[in-house]
């Protein structure tokens, strides 16, 4: 399970921010790109495990907020951007099947909240 990994990369990263700004951290909110290869469920089973190998107890009760993002893709032939849940490669604006895929493996730490 590599986002024991992952976990414990953020969880690192977290640290850094805690001990330059101070504060006890309450949350971490994530951006996870659904190509990205991490299972936001596999992800918050590692959390816990990860915060008890940190020895900063400004993070012992910190929880993670995982949001998952829509695929998303841009057509070669119209230029529309779109969004989908699955795979495709044919556009809904121009119906033709010349879609490629614009990101999908972001990990983005968009805020970490702090008290």
């Amino acid at each position: 399970m590599h986002e024991l990994s992952v976990a414990q990369a953020l969880l690192e990263s977290v640290d850094r921010c805690q001990r330059e700004n101070g504060g006890k951290v309450r949350k971490v909110g994530l951006t996870i790109g659904r190509l990205g290869g991490v299972d936001p469920e596999a992800l918050h089973y590692a959390w816990p495990a990860a915060l008890v190998t940190s020895s900063n107890p400004a993070l012992a009760e910190c929880v993670l907020d995982v949001k998952l993002l829509p695929l998303s893709f841009i057509c070669r032939e119209c230029g529309a951007k779109v969004k989908a849940e699955k795979l495709t490669l044919e556009c809904p604006t121009c119906h033709r099947e010349t879609l490629v895929r614009d990101g999908g493996r972001e990990l983005i730490i968009n805020y970490i909240e702090v008290e």
